[in-house]
């Protein structure tokens, strides 16, 4: 049996976050009694956007490569195995076409139900979409 991996990725890198954790500024209203060379900041961004910590894995599942049917009935199939090619790369992006494919599939049980991994597939495709809301920002892998 084959499987396929999907992940979301939230990355907490806002301004806040690169002036405390590289900085050493516990608050922005503070930032004005700082002074900051455009080499620090220069090195505190990249360090923010190259540290492996700086991207937290926030949903993860593997899913069977079966589902790729129901994917494609529901018409996407695109959108959960090939995001890049609709150019997605955020979770936001998501939320309209996994809600009318969870629509079509719930909508229809006794056509969708009679595919191998049904059951599966509609638990994961409500987990995801579920994701996708909360972390609307999060980058798709």
């Amino acid at each position: 049996m084959e499987w396929f991996d999907v992940a979301l990725f939230n990355s907490p890198v806002t301004i806040e976050y690169i002036a405390k954790q590289y900085l050493g500024i516990d608050s922005l209203d503070s930032l004005d009694s700082h002074t900051i060379s455009s080499s620090d900041l220069k090195n505190a961004l990249v360090k923010a956007l190259d540290s492996s910590s700086s991207h937290q894995l926030v949903y993860e599942r593997r899913i069977m490569i079966e589902s790729k049917t129901i994917a494609a009935l529901a018409e996407i199939y695109d959108h959960l195995f090939c995001p890049e090619k609709l150019k997605i790369s955020k979770a936001s992006q998501l939320i309209k076409p996994l809600t009318l494919g969870l629509f079509k599939i719930k909508s229809d049980p006794d056509y969708y139900g009679a595919f191998y991994g049904y059951e599966d597939f509609l638990s994961f495709l409500e987990e995801y979409l579920n994701a996708c809301i909360k972390y609307p920002d999060a980058t798709i892998h």
